[in-house]
């Protein structure tokens, strides 16, 4: 790893957050704090982990002939720098962009209130009984909202101005299928894909579902997710949060993961393959799918997948591996 890269790491630290991990994880592990830090600064140096990473993927439980498997956030960003030509990014990162890019796979209304008029506004609003709101650019689902339409619209129109949540979706009714194994938000499935010589190659797919916190699935706001065998089409496992905690079933509806068939999985891998030809600068994608009654559609996509979710404890528990040996079978 370059010298220059390391001492610009060791400068920007969150210190702070560095000793709360590394405390947390002693005083789990029955361990001297100061084991774990010098531990963590190991894998910084050999894999590219940053302590989140360590945290996160509880690489303290994992055995030192395996940490090397993991995608840490270095691994992550080389294989987004290589694989993703930067200028390309703004088709991903600007989610008005990529609705009117991706139209044919996204199958919804929309507004863009830096283009839309308030009345434009006003009506869009009062023809839909739930909106999804967003700003512009934005990843974790940061400032992502449904909301109801029974407010005032003058006054909603002048708060997400306020706010930056200038994007105003149609609210997504997914297919009832999903809506069993939770109601309360649109459970997208994140599939990871990377192209290579014109083949497109599926590399990581789960299911992410909301858990009764801010009615969307993202796991920084409380969701699930759930491995998916992408040959059958169906969950694998249990459902795991950011907490390590690991579900048979979900804990609110009780409709157990594993074997759950998973409507139109097909169909939406068909429909992956055909919108990734729309954008050949961008080779690694995560796209967030729902399903409907009706079909797949595309929710958004993301040029810079977030890896946390690859190798979650509860995923990786059995054999302690991760998903970088698949990665590199595909990139030789």
């Amino acid at each position: 790893m370059d010298l220059g890269f390391i001492i610009k790491r060791v400068i920007d630290l969150d210190y702070g957050k560095l000793f709360s991990v590394v405390k947390k994880i002693a005083k789990e592990d029955h361990k001297a704090s100061i084991i774990i830090f010098f531990d963590v600064v190991s894998c910084g140096i050999k894999y590219g982990a940053g302590y989140m990473d360590y945290y996160i993927f509880r690489l303290d439980q994992v055995p030192k002939d395996k940490r090397d498997t993991f995608v840490t956030r270095t691994k992550n960003n080389h294989y987004v720098k290589t694989l993703n030509k930067k200028e390309a990014w703004p088709l991903l990162e600007d989610k008005a962009l990529f609705l009117e890019q991706f139209a044919t796979y996204c199958k919804r209304n929309w507004l863009n209130l830096e283009k839309a008029s308030k009345d434009d506004f006003i009506d869009f609003y009062q023809c839909h009984k739930r909106i999804v709101v967003k700003p512009k650019c934005g990843t974790h689902g940061h400032k992502v909202e449904v909301l109801e339409t029974g407010e005032d619209p003058n006054t909603v129109y002048d708060r997400l101005i306020q706010n930056g949540q200038v994007i105003i979706e149609e609210y997504v009714d997914q297919h009832d299928e999903i809506k069993r194994l939770y109601p309360y938000s649109v459970n997208t499935l994140r599939i990871v894909t990377i192209k290579k010589d014109g083949k497109l190659n599926i590399v990581f797919a789960c299911m992410r579902l909301g858990n009764g916190k801010d009615n969307v699935d993202n796991l920084n706001h409380g969701g699930l997710a759930v491995i998916i065998d992408e040959k059958k089409g169906e969950l694998v496992g249990v459902g795991a949060d950011r907490d390590d905690k690991a579900y048979q079933a979900h804990p609110m509806t009780g409709v157990t993961f594993d074997g759950f068939k998973i409507p139109y999985f097909k169909e939406a891998i068909d429909m992956i393959e055909k919108a990734s030809e729309l954008i050949p600068e961008l080779n690694y994608v995560g796209w967030d799918i729902a399903i409907t009654n009706d079909g797949p559609l595309i929710i958004e996509a993301n040029h810079f997948p977030g890896h946390d979710i690859y190798q979650l404890p509860p995923h990786t528990a059995k054999d302690h591996m991760g998903i970088d040996p698949h990665f590199k079978a595909i990139l030789k």
